[in-house]
């Protein structure tokens, strides 16, 4: 049930909506921010009406470009981190076909259905690793648009420089993909949690039992192991992301290159 909301909420019409929506906003931002604080007159070295026009037309359309981009990937950030909590709230729903893979990895019978009630939490965070592993990927891709962009302004091409608008709108991106990455970590470390502490429950009912208490302990404590042990898509540490890596040696060059070009 939780897949099938998150692939109606993922629809073309309703994603391309809500990044417009969310395009609108930054424009005013932008536009705001450009006519009433800045007030920055904008050089760049054009040559003649025409060379000055379409100079502007396509710093323009490639940082749009950009933001249109870094929009869709923080939509699909946030319509995971939605998914991520009906899949944690989720009461059951596993296929017959998932249920015994999971029992059979684990070396148990497919006659002990009643087992599985303790690998639903591994599942769980299996599946929300699987799935933010493809998300993850998504954040880097407005990265590589923004270095394409400041690339292009290299000295070698031309004489540009760097108004203060357009600064603040590569910025912008910046920390928007940095936030798209932490809001994504932060779910699947809160949907870790609520499991562990699911398993937790499970320790506590298996040591109520008068028989088998101890075996049922350390089956309950190895899927533990195996759920903290998980580091695969969001579940990797913050500071160990590639994204952040990236975005953060990037940001160190930019403000290099700009200090030494002043």
């Amino acid at each position: 049930q939780a897949w099938s909301w998150y692939r109606e909420a993922s629809k073309t019409a309703q994603w391309v909506l809500r990044t417009i929506l969310l395009f609108v906003v930054y424009i005013g931002v932008m536009w705001a921010l450009g006519y009433y604080v800045l007030n920055e007159e904008y050089i760049h070295p054009c040559r003649g009406q025409l060379s000055c026009r379409l100079d502007w037309i396509m710093t323009v359309t490639s940082t749009a470009l950009v933001v249109l981009l870094n929009l869709a990937v923080f939509d699909a950030v946030m319509l995971c981190r939605r998914w991520i909590g009906w899949v944690t709230a989720s009461t059951g729903g596993w296929t017959q076909q998932v249920q015994e893979q999971y029992l059979v990895e684990h070396g148990l019978s497919e006659t002990q259905k009643t087992e599985f009630e303790k690998l639903k939490y591994l599942a769980v965070v299996d599946l929300i690793g699987q799935r933010t592993e493809v998300v993850n990927r998504l954040i880097r891709y407005p990265f590589i648009a923004l270095i394409i962009l400041i690339a292009g302004r290299n000295d070698y091409f031309d004489i540009w420089n760097y108004p203060v608008l357009l600064l603040l709108s590569w910025a912008l991106n910046v920390l928007l993909a940095l936030l798209a990455a932490y809001l994504l970590y932060q779910a699947a470390s809160r949907a870790k949690e609520a499991m562990l502490a699911g398993l937790s429950r499970q320790m506590v009912k298996a040591l109520s039992t008068d028989k088998d208490h101890d075996v049922r302990m350390k089956q309950i404590q190895f899927i533990i192991d195996e759920v903290e042990a998980n580091e695969q898509g969001a579940f990797v540490p913050l500071y160990q992301q590639p994204v952040i890596e990236s975005s953060l040696y990037g940001l160190v060059a930019l403000l290099q290159y700009l200090y030494t070009h002043q």
